[in-house]
């Protein structure tokens, strides 16, 4: 049933794609409106057509998570900085050339699957959820201070529930809080099979746990739009501290 919704998502989203693309061609090749200029500039407070088809396709990244209305918001400007920031360019929230550049094989269909590369990566928790397994070990650094030890994943559908792979992970982890437990949200960037994924965790134990390593629970990794167990909402500290761990801002 999941499976069906999401593949009805994706094909949704590729018609609206092309459909938009059709009116951005003529937009974009009307030289009495642009001029000489291939693309038309777009930032904070625009509005139309091209606007529209930035958001379709950032929705369809994960990264874009308001509604599809072209208007150019904070949320479509910060979506803007991930993706520019995820590709390694300059990062400033404004659609120019270099930028639409790095949009145009998703706006023509022609885009390869999705990879992460090792730079750091900002990348929404579906597909994270998917990345990194249950079961599966990550090494985790703390961005304050350099400090890292490894985890493992227990569980979680809309987070990672993991624990300290170890009890010597676990007094790292207890070090990195000033030698007790907390709830507070530190900026980490978890690794595993060559990806380097911005992150957030607490470090407070709680609930189950399945490994001997003196750590009496386990605790939570939030992603770029993970959300709590107990209300099914993101949590706007652990948003962001993902994004501090990519060097970014929230708005």
């Amino acid at each position: 049933m999941q499976g069906s919704l999401l593949k009805n998502r994706g094909l949704a989203l590729r018609l609206l794609v092309s459909t938009l693309s059709m009116i951005l061609v003529v937009l974009l090749w009307a030289p009495a409106t642009f001029g000489e200029q291939r693309y038309p500039v777009l930032r904070l407070n625009d509005k139309g057509a091209a606007v529209q088809q930035v958001q379709v396709v950032l929705a369809a990244l994960g990264l874009y998570k308001s509604t599809v209305d072209g208007v150019y918001g904070r949320g479509t400007e910060l979506a803007v900085r991930i993706f520019q920031s995820n590709l390694a360019l300059h990062i400033d929230g404004v659609v120019g050339q270099r930028t639409w550049e790095a949009l145009h094989p998703f706006l023509t269909g022609t885009e390869e699957p999705i990879t992460v590369s090792r730079s750091l990566q900002v990348v929404p928790w579906e597909q994270v959820h998917t990345l990194f397994r249950v079961g599966q070990t990550a090494k985790v650094i703390d961005v304050q201070n350099g400090e890292f030890f490894m985890v493992k994943r227990l569980g979680g559908h809309l987070h990672a529930d993991v624990e300290p792979a170890s009890r010597n992970d676990t007094d790292l982890l207890k070090k990195i809080y000033g030698g007790r437990w907390s709830w507070n949200r530190r900026a980490i960037i978890v690794e595993f099979n060559g990806m380097r994924i911005a992150a957030s965790m607490n470090g407070y134990p709680h609930g189950s746990h399945r490994i001997t390593n003196g750590f009496p629970g386990h605790f939570c990794i939030h992603f770029y739009g993970s959300k709590l167990h107990k209300n099914r909402r993101e949590d706007l500290d652990h948003q962001r501290m993902v994004l501090a761990a990519a060097g970014l801002t929230l708005y």
